[in-house]
């Protein structure tokens, strides 16, 4: 009887996760560093702006759509990114439900799901693989 060799493809995703709130930024990298995914991470937009070159270098983006009420927004971050050429997907994050208005505007850009706060670790990482 012959032993079946099994490949599996490792894709290495770099990933952007502007969130404010620290603690959730960091178990977002927590949860992705568990399958060697890599982040850069941001707190606002004044803060990702200060690391463009790494930001525009990401597969993808997850945004917090609520940066606090004196921040610019996930969807002000969405723009800013492609304004300046970004090339990765785009998820939005919101622990709001779907009527808030920025949820309501980060649902118009297309190929930009949104997607609810707490996410599950797994559901995360299915996501973040269907990316690569």
């Amino acid at each position: 009887m012959h032993a079946r060799r099994w490949r599996f493809q490792i894709v290495m995703v770099t990933v952007l996760i502007l969130e404010d709130d620290v603690d959730c930024r960091e178990l977002l990298g927590e949860v992705l560093a568990t399958r060697a995914h890599s982040c850069v991470k941001a707190g606002t937009l004044a803060e990702l702006a200060g690391r463009k070159s790494e930001a525009l270098a990401c597969d993808l983006a997850l945004l917090d759509i609520n940066l606090g009420p004196t921040q610019p927004s996930g969807v002000d971050a969405c723009r800013w990114l492609l304004r300046h050429g970004f090339h990765g997907r785009i998820a939005f994050l919101t622990g709001h439900g779907d009527s808030h208005p920025l949820v309501l505007e980060a649902a118009t850009f297309a190929n930009a799901p949104v997607l609810a706060k707490p996410i599950k670790a797994r559901r995360l990482l299915e996501f973040v693989q269907e990316v690569g």
